[in-house]
């Protein structure tokens, strides 16, 4: 596999973001990266020199490819010049070099600016010259202070260059481990990766114990961007420029930037347009199909990640009956302690006999020897749960009759709400672990069956009462829905929401998502929603060995 020069300066600066990008196939924009993109669109201009022996600029030529059989690297040269009968790279750079007197003389190269970006620009020296010509330096252009460094290839700097290029090989290779987080440093703040790289999260988690003080949140609290709900039968998402829109025959219904958009959710006969699934696709904004009456089909996404082995560990460690074991007692006992939570903040009289039961099945859960038992832990639980779950009811009597959980058709209001809770969820969480790499349809608690997304399931257990069921709780005792949301039909008397109630709960299920709590283990705020992705990281750091437990989300 050829590898990038400008890759060799990721894993200078920090194997774990190399590893991330080129092995994973992972990238971010920044702040940083936006303004680099686009100034190397503008980098044919003439460079200001600090000395040129005329007002006349150097020769040069801009843009040049080249590779080396004999390395594997290859890359794009921003710039040739030409001075003293040889030519060489010219690298330009969004940043500034070190200040005077920067303490970390262990990041700076001989001559004297950082290391990563004298390997870098050595490297595209070593193609010049596998190509036939001469290379004895370089130079750096940084913007930040508009000065230009020229960095001599010295046999010290090319021998560093070519560890630099074997290490980097090393990690890409069949097998590999992605190396750990930096702890504790600076660079981490700057990185766009940092949300999936998750250093101060690994680190802590893999001292063994969670954190005793509150961590450095690396985390966007919450990325603000919305989901498209579709449910007009007959629509067509089309796009318009850069922006989806939502047509019916010739009406309008409405438009989003795509700029804005994580998610597309379609619901019943809904078409896309090709040009807009290819937009879709290229932006890596998954499509979500539901059937008219909320069942989760699936979705349709862009490639997965490239680096097969997060899903390789994740098939091996299933073999492992101990892994298995220890995730689904995690798993319980956050749904668990959840509930009963969920129960005592919210019940108008809830019996103390109720309360210590559900302690005493959560801690079972923990203690629980085989998967059996622990299905019988969960049935009780959920039992107990759910014949006091009408004691957190305080809307409209007609939709409050809840006696028990159905489903398949759901036959009230409460469990039909209850119902597209759970399967949006569900979908929530098959993206978020879509992202990780893992594989949604292979769970550990939830046994793999065809056409169930088993992993994300697993996840959804401790969520349950923290998003889905609050979602329901809020919206029937705000009265926010009301007898003609919903509509009852079928000889069995299936209940399901009308267009205008499930439209409703669309609205109250993303305000949910970006209500903002304090993360228990980790002891800094970010939304619900972002809390998916983050557990769904750590899910798979717990898969690929990085972590030696999973910790589930559990409230106070």
């Amino acid at each position: 596999m050829p590898l990038p020069v400008r890759m060799l300066n990721e894993f200078t600066y920090c194997p774990r973001l190399f590893y991330l990008e080129f092995v994973d196939g992972l990238f971010r924009e920044s702040a940083d990266t936006l303004e680099g993109s686009a100034e190397h669109q503008a980098q044919d201009r003439p460079i200001r020199r600090r000395e040129a022996p005329d007002d006349r600029p150097p020769p040069r030529t801009v843009a040049v490819s080249l590779a080396d059989p004999g390395t594997g690297i290859t890359g794009r040269l921003d710039v040739l010049e030409h001075a003293d009968g040889v030519w060489y790279p010219v690298e330009f750079k969004h940043g500034s070099p070190p200040p005077p007197g920067y303490p970390r003389t262990d990041r700076l190269g001989p001559s004297g600016t950082w290391m990563t970006d004298e390997v870098q620009v050595c490297a595209q020296g070593l193609l010049l010259e596998a190509s036939g010509m001469a290379s004895p330096r370089g130079a750096l252009w940084y913007r930040g202070t508009r000065e230009q460094i020229v960095v001599d290839f010295t046999v010290g700097l090319r021998a560093r260059t070519l560890e630099v290029v074997a290490a980097a090989r090393a990690l890409t290779r069949p097998g590999s481990t992605i190396p750990p987080p930096l702890e504790d440093d600076a660079r981490c703040v700057r990185c766009s990766l940092a949300p999936i790289c998750l250093p101060e999260e690994t680190a802590a988690l893999a001292a063994g114990h969670p954190p005793n003080t509150p961590l450095r949140r690396l985390v966007p609290a919450d990325d603000r961007l919305g989901v498209l709900y579709v449910q007009t039968q007959g629509a067509t998402v089309g796009k318009s420029g850069d922006v989806l829109t939502v047509r019916n025959r010739d009406e309008r219904l409405g438009e989003m930037p795509m700029g804005q958009l994580r998610q597309v959710c379609l619901f019943g006969s809904v078409q896309v347009t090709t040009q807009a699934m290819h937009a879709l696709l290229r932006e890596d904004i998954p499509v979500v199909y539901f059937s008219g009456g909320g069942y989760f089909y699936g979705i349709a996404h862009g490639l997965p990640s490239k680096n097969i082995e997060w899903r390789r560990q994740q098939f091996l460690r299933f073999q492992n009956p101990e892994t298995v074991l220890d995730l689904a007692r995690s798993i319980m006992v956050g749904k668990i302690r959840n509930q009963r939570t969920l129960l005592r903040r919210n019940h108008r009289n809830l019996p103390d006999e109720v309360a210590d039961r559900l302690t005493e099945l959560g801690d079972a859960a923990g203690r629980a020897n085989a998967l059996q038992e622990m299905l019988g832990i969960e049935g009780a639980a959920a039992r107990l749960y759910y014949e006091h779950f009408s004691g957190m009811l305080k809307g409209d009597i007609t939709i409050t009759d809840f006696q028990h959980r159905n489903r398949r058709p759901p036959r009230d209001p409460v469990n039909a709400l209850l119902s597209l809770a759970y399967a949006v969820l569900a979908k929530d969480l098959t993206v978020a672990i879509y992202a990780t790499g893992l594989d949604p349809m292979f769970g550990f608690y939830h046994q793999p069956r065809h056409g169930k997304p088993a992993l994300a399931l697993d996840l959804m257990e401790e969520f349950r009462p923290l998003i889905a069921d609050s979602v329901v709780l809020s919206l029937i005792n705000n009265r926010s829905v009301g007898p003609s949301d919903f509509i009852s039909a079928g000889s069995i008397g299936a209940c399901n929401l009308s267009p205008s109630g499930r439209a409703t709960f669309f609205e109250a299920y993303e305000r949910r998502k970006h209500q903002e709590v304090t993360h228990p283990l980790f002891g800094y705020r970010l939304s619900y929603g972002r809390m998916l992705e983050l557990q769904a990281r750590l899910m798979a750091r717990y898969l690929t060995g990085e972590i030696p437990r999973y910790h589930p989300v559990v409230t106070r």
